[in-house]
């Protein structure tokens, strides 16, 4: 007979874990994030290609206009206007390629890498 029941002593028990198991991904995961990534080259080349462009078109200019600043100040000012305009029409077309072609392939890269 037993006087004192000493089960609330215990209290809940508890299991000892270690940790939560450790799970392989599915082989084809693998498979389908370097699809993914290869899907994603063309667009990435062609941001690349558009980013150059804008970059280039843009030094052309600025080098243009410094040129013409330089030819007007020397005395040549017809010659220093038609610079200046060139100059300007190429930081125009830095400008459009940037707006028109660049900008939309950043979106749509950064879109794809976003999902992925």
């Amino acid at each position: 007979m037993k006087l004192v029941d000493s089960s609330f002593l215990v209290g809940p028990t508890t299991h000892l874990t270690t940790g939560p198991k450790e799970t392989q991904p599915p082989a084809d995961i693998h498979h389908s994030m370097n699809t993914s990534l290869v899907e994603l080259l063309p667009e990435a080349l062609e941001l690349l290609v558009f980013g150059l462009g804008t970059v280039a078109l843009s030094v052309v200019g600025a080098f243009l206009e410094r040129f013409a600043f330089e030819t007007v100040a020397g005395g040549q000012l017809a010659l220093g206007a038609w610079e200046a305009l060139m100059g300007v029409m190429a930081i125009y077309f830095a400008y459009l390629l940037l707006t028109d072609k660049c900008w939309p392939a950043f979106t749509a890269v950064s879109g794809k890498l976003r999902d992925a």
